[in-house]
């Protein structure tokens, strides 16, 4: 596993490895700005503090988010990267791109970036590909991009998720695994 995978370096360097497909995760800074960023906040990979979604795009690129990097070799400043400068340089390294659509939480703002940059990359659809936990993204991606490929990831209780850290309690397995089911079937 390549520890800087959620910076462009870590792409290249999985290129170099001769990788042929990368997945990183998809948030939004507080102006609504798509980066690729795994955690809910900033502490623990870079120099800043809070959840993602309480700085602007313009401060997070402030940040250092190779400062706490303690693996192999030595790597200059890394900033967090935006959705679109990801992209290009899996688009230069031709690499394939699993997008994983982090949590619940806005689906139209991920599709409706989805298709602003299917304006800039027209082949997209044959290179990434969206995952998420939770159908709802992926509906909201095939509803402004039809041709775009989905995958439903499936973890115990991922479809039970109400929120960050916040599950429905189940009493039976009935309601354990029905109401996953219906829920996807209401799409």
């Amino acid at each position: 596993m390549i520890k800087l995978r959620y910076h462009c370096i870590g792409v290249q360097e999985a290129s170099r490895l001769g990788v042929n497909a990368v997945e990183f995760d998809l948030s939004f800074s507080s102006d609504n700005e798509p980066i690729i960023f795994h955690d809910l906040v900033f502490d623990r990979t870079t120099d800043g503090k809070g959840p993602i979604r309480s700085l602007t795009w313009k401060e997070i690129q402030q940040l250092n988010a190779s400062c706490k990097y303690t693996g192999p070799g030595n790597y200059p400043e890394q900033k967090v990267p935006h959705l679109r400068d990801m992209l290009k340089e899996c688009k230069r390294l031709r690499l394939k791109a699993f997008i994983d659509l982090k949590g619940a939480t806005a689906p139209i703002l991920t599709a409706k970036v989805l298709l602003q940059l299917s304006q800039e990359f027209p082949d997209l659809h044959e290179w990434v590909a969206v995952c998420s936990f939770f159908p709802h993204n992926l509906f909201a991606v095939k509803w402004y991009l039809p041709q775009m490929f989905s995958i439903l990831i499936y973890r115990s209780r991922a479809l039970t998720h109400i929120g960050d850290y916040v599950y429905i309690p189940f009493n039976n397995i009935f309601k354990k695994y029905a109401f996953p089911l219906i829920f996807c079937l209401k799409f």
